[in-house]
């Protein structure tokens, strides 16, 4: 499985519990609300997608139904924004 890491060089500013985070280079803009920040956060290259979701079921245990399925769909748009990148959890060597 991959791992999920945050795009590097991007300019992040915090209002309340969202980000705004911002790249330079092309001067893109990605708003994120409260729990895709939490996501973000949390994607810092030790983690897969299956780590989040595993995370989020432990914080939330009443919302297992849709956690997988939304926690998931974040770090797809994530991924798509690119506010993130996969890299191998494979050892290189």
């Amino acid at each position: 499985m991959a791992l999920l890491k945050q795009f590097p060089g991007l300019v992040v500013e915090e209002m309340d519990e969202e980000l705004l985070l911002y790249r330079p280079t092309t001067h893109q803009a990605i708003h994120l609300n409260g729990t895709a920040a939490a996501i973000w956060k949390l994607c810092d290259g030790t983690r897969t997608a299956k780590d989040l979701i595993d995370c989020f079921l432990a914080a939330y245990p009443d919302s297992e139904s849709r956690i997988p399925h939304e926690v998931q769909q974040t770090i797809d748009q994530l991924l798509r924004d690119g506010a993130l990148i996969e890299q191998s959890s494979e050892p290189s060597g």
